[in-house]
């Protein structure tokens, strides 16, 4: 299931890619978009350290650009959250999905294939907002509360 040229691994696309997932160019590890990723899950150019989203970072779960540091506070439903509260939150299977052409319809596939403790936990995690969720989703969960 790779496209491009010299990669290696499951699902990539583009080139010179190694690892699992990987769309952009020249990434290693799992889970990258953007071009020149090493790590796991980062999105934007040339980030090392994992879950990273923005630019030239070196440490873990940085949103901005140069850094070297992580900090202990990340935005969860547009509020502030402590990191640790996220990492200790159950997080609903169905967020972990391939997206396809159509951001949110890919999210609305994955949650109607979901049992219903699943599609649940969404309304335990840290700052829960069903405005931003179906904002982000287009799945509408305002005014339900199971």
């Amino acid at each position: 299931m790779n496209s491009g040229n010299r990669n290696s691994g499951n699902r990539n696309s583009g080139d010179r890619n190694s690892g699992n997932g990987n769309s952009g160019y020249m990434n290693s590890g799992n889970r990258n978009s953007g071009d020149w990723n090493s790590g796991d899950w980062n999105s934007g150019n040339r980030n090392s350290g994992n879950r990273n989203s923005g630019d030239w970072n070196s440490c873990d779960n940085s949103s901005g650009f140069l850094n070297t540091k992580s900090e202990d506070t990340i935005q969860v439903f547009n509020k502030p959250c402590l990191r640790e509260v996220l990492e200790d939150a159950d997080i609903p299977d169905f967020f972990y999905f391939e997206s396809g052409d159509d951001y949110k319809q890919s999210w609305q596939d994955s949650y109607n294939t979901a049992d219903e403790e699943d599609r649940n936990k969404v309304k335990l995690l840290p700052n829960f907002d069903a405005e931003v969720f179906f904002e982000l989703t287009g799945i509408d969960l305002r005014g339900d509360t199971k």
